[in-house]
């Protein structure tokens, strides 16, 4: 029989996730030797490289996870953030934004990609995919969620939430439902400081939460906590959810009788490691009623099981809890084992990659043209027509912005001609308003100049989350007054949608992707030459048209 110190440090690294750092298994196997984690987190740094050699790396890690654990019967959890859209750990793999899914409003397909994405996650090893982001976002200024979210409205986001979760569960992969209780009314991000949301639980309940309810229903195997503030539920506590017990335990196991398996989001985010360091913040978790604690490297995940140690020890830390934390998390476990013997009995024989993939691209495209949305545009161009071309990078941007890269390469596919091609950087929020208008003003006159002495028929310009940007809010509002063609794309958050209608007098010709896909990229140059009329929605509040 093992010793009480033996289970301790059993129990201690079983509740621990953490990342392995882009490294080989073998070059880590002292350290899962040592932690004897139950759950690896991959990033893109262990997602890039031939599929193959990816799944073998990720079955050899899953090999040492079950040898250290003393058990054939355990199955390993290997999970990534495969959101869609700008969320991606396999590029290859991405979606459409989720806030796509939400304006094609076909809630089968989005139910179909999910489980597209999840059989190829399957074969390559991953059994976690930490998505989809059931947050109703309500703020345009949110800088995390934004189109990571299905829409502003709660019903949108249930619908597709539980779709997604059908389309993973079906495909053998554990989805789970994030940023619980809601990340979507915040304009700070929780990655830097804390948010604190202050409205009502009444408000929380319809709205924020209700998402997270309807993912319940459809049987969602994991949760996850967001390191936010929520006065009315916390009272005068000014801690992180994450380690809330009134939040984790209170609201989530015994109001909503959650009982399946709760997990931190990153414990590194300043929010949270700010206040405690990983250590203590994983113990407060654990406090809380959450079942496991998620770090990203080796250090941390080292630190909080030194934490959970003591703890336990000195009886800070339940070992009740921990054995019941323990038992749901195998219970995740049993169901995926079940799944991978379930289909090894009946000779499963899966697609191999490249017609997994292919397949998921279908989908992914489909759903690109179900969701590109299209304000006041009802001339599209015609092929052969000449165009300038204006692309605004991302601020704080080194290197060329890859976007702008991609879209520049899509525009001859699509049959028209470019002109020219300018570029302008956008700058630094807090940079003087009157300053960056006057900036723009001479953007403009340039770019009207270009337009008319090359004979284009218009000006397409790829704005980029423009309503933060007066830089480019002035530059298309100057266009405009000089009666030069505008056509604006939008790959970001539609919220910019109402401060163009502003600026231009509601004269802006306005196509949006909602995110940066090649598929999406494709869907909105096809709208913009007339292959398809748009018919995607507006799943947001972005002003009364």
């Amino acid at each position: 029989m093992s010793s009480k110190k033996d289970e301790i440090d059993a129990l201690a690294g079983f509740v621990i996730q953490t990342g392995i750092g882009g490294r080989e298994p073998h070059d880590v196997e002292s350290d899962l030797r040592e932690l004897k984690v139950s759950s690896i987190l991959l990033f893109k740094r262990d997602l890039v490289g031939e599929t193959g050699r990816i799944a073998r790396k990720i079955s050899a890690a899953r090999s040492l996870l079950k040898q250290f654990q003393n058990s054939d019967l355990m199955e390993p959890l290997f999970a990534a953030d495969q959101e869609g859209g700008n969320v991606a750990r396999i590029e290859a793999l991405a979606s459409p934004s989720a806030m796509a899914y939400g304006a094609a409003g076909d809630i089968r397909l989005t139910a179909h990609s999910a489980r597209c994405v999840a059989d190829y996650l399957s074969k390559l090893g991953i059994n976690w995919n930490l998505a989809p982001v059931l947050d109703v976002v309500m703020d345009p200024n949110n800088p995390i969620i934004s189109t990571r979210s299905f829409g502003f409205d709660a019903d949108i986001v249930s619908k597709h939430g539980a779709a997604f979760i059908k389309g993973m569960n079906d495909g053998g992969v554990i989805a789970c439902a994030k940023h619980f209780p809601g990340h979507g009314r915040t304009a700070t991000d929780s990655h830097l400081d804390l948010p604190v949301i202050d409205v009502s639980l009444n408000e929380m309940l319809t709205n924020d939460i209700q998402p997270f309810v309807a993912a319940i229903r459809a049987g969602v195997g994991s949760i996850m906590i967001g390191h936010m503030n929520f006065p009315s539920i916390q009272g005068n506590s000014e801690e992180p959810a994450s380690v809330s017990r009134e939040v984790v335990t209170s609201l989530l196991r015994e109001r909503l009788g959650y009982r399946g398996l709760i997990v931190t989001d990153a414990l590194e985010m300043h929010a949270v490691s700010d206040r405690y360091g990983v250590g203590e913040a994983s113990v407060r978790a654990l406090q809380a009623g959450c079942d496991m604690v998620m770090t990203t490297e080796f250090d941390q995940a080292y630190e909080a099981k030194n934490s959970i140690i003591d703890a336990l020890s000195k009886g800070n830390l339940k070992i009740s809890q921990l054995r019941a934390s323990r038992q749901r998390i195998l219970k995740v476990m049993r169901a995926l084992r079940g799944i991978r013997e379930g289909r090894t009995k009946i000779r499963y024989l899966q697609p191999s990659f490249e017609v997994l993939e292919m397949k998921a691209r279908a989908a992914f495209q489909l759903s690109a043209h179900k969701s590109v949305y299209s304000r006041s545009f009802d001339n599209p161009l015609a092929p052969g027509e000449r165009i300038g071309v204006v692309l605004f990078d991302r601020r704080r941007q080194i290197a060329a912005d890859p976007v702008s890269e991609r879209f520049s390469d899509l525009i001859p596919r699509s049959g028209l001609k470019v002109a020219f091609t300018l570029r302008f950087r956008d700058l630094p929020e807090g940079k003087d308003e009157t300053s960056q208008a006057a900036m723009a003003g001479k953007f403009a006159v340039q770019v009207a100049r270009m337009v008319r002495d090359s004979q284009c028929g218009c000006a397409v310009v790829r704005t980029n989350e423009s309503h933060t940007s007066p830089l480019q809010l002035s530059f298309i509002e100057h266009l405009s007054r000089m009666k030069v063609r505008t056509v604006a794309i939008g790959t970001g958050s539609p919220y910019e949608i109402k401060e163009l209608e502003r600026r231009t007098g509601g004269h802006i010709e306005y196509l949006c992707s909602y995110c940066q896909t090649p598929e999406s990229l494709t869907a909105v140059f096809d709208a913009l030459t007339g292959v398809y009329t748009p018919s995607g929605g507006l799943p947001v509040s972005a002003g009364s048209f």
